[in-house]
């Protein structure tokens, strides 16, 4: 129960562009406790600020034994290529896109890993490798 509220605590300051907020917030939840959602609401707030060092802390907790499930949820892949897009690794997000299985592609019902790859092309210039992303939604 209080990770769904601090779930929606994490949103409420994520939504409100409240970065800095949301990182800390995140720090201090257990990271026993911390589930995919909290994992994606830090790494999108660490994008959005451009912290490369608290970014790549958090991803490296991701590749923690105790935490690699977590690393097959849709929200993680797509909030990795989101962060490294928006800090300029763009290969880095490339990778995590190309590494992505089928499987995970069909249990994204929401579509959000084809969408932070298409954003990752749109940013990067790559306009037609971001259409045949596309082209695969159809």
């Amino acid at each position: 129960r209080d990770i769904v509220i601090t779930g929606a605590m994490l949103n409420a300051h994520h939504a409100n562009e409240q970065w800095i907020e949301t990182l800390r917030m995140f720090d201090a939840i257990p990271a026993q406790q911390r589930n995919a959602y909290c994992y994606h609401m830090a790494l999108n707030a660490c994008g959005c600020l451009l912290s490369l060092e608290k970014g790549n802390r958090i991803i490296s907790e991701l590749r923690e034994p105790q935490h690699l499930h977590l690393a097959q949820d849709p929200q993680i892949q797509s909030a990795l290529i989101r962060f490294y897009a928006k800090t300029r690794q763009t290969e880095k997000a490339k990778r995590v896109f190309g590494d992505v299985s089928r499987d995970m592609l069909h249990k994204d019902k929401n579509g959000s890993i084809y969408c932070a790859a298409m954003d990752c092309y749109a940013k990067n210039g790559e306009i037609e490798k971001m259409l045949s992303l596309f082209e695969r939604l159809k």
